[in-house]
């Protein structure tokens, strides 16, 4: 997708304006929500760890951890053939 974004009809180098450019304010927006995140999740985590027991908890994240891969990687935008081609 950075890639796509980062080009005009595909082609990237030197001189090449994007398509899309990504907003100055973008980068850094959804940084402090990468970090807001994290910290929730640790809070959340930690509270069910402590109710359900480590082990459970632990499974439970792994979990969805591999359910956001599979959906991410199944639920894709676009034709079949872009699909593939980024999973292969």
């Amino acid at each position: 997708a950075v890639a796509i974004m980062l080009s005009h009809n595909d082609v990237t180098g030197n001189g090449v304006k994007p398509d899309f450019p990504e907003p100055p304010w973008a980068k850094e927006c959804l940084l402090g929500l990468v970090f807001f995140g994290s910290v929730v999740g640790m809070l959340v985590m930690g509270f069910l760890g402590d109710r359900m027991g480590v082990q459970r908890a632990l499974v439970l994240s792994n979990a969805l951890v591999v359910f956001g891969a599979l959906a991410s990687a199944l639920l894709s935008w676009g034709p079949l053939t872009e699909i593939w081609g980024v999973i292969a």
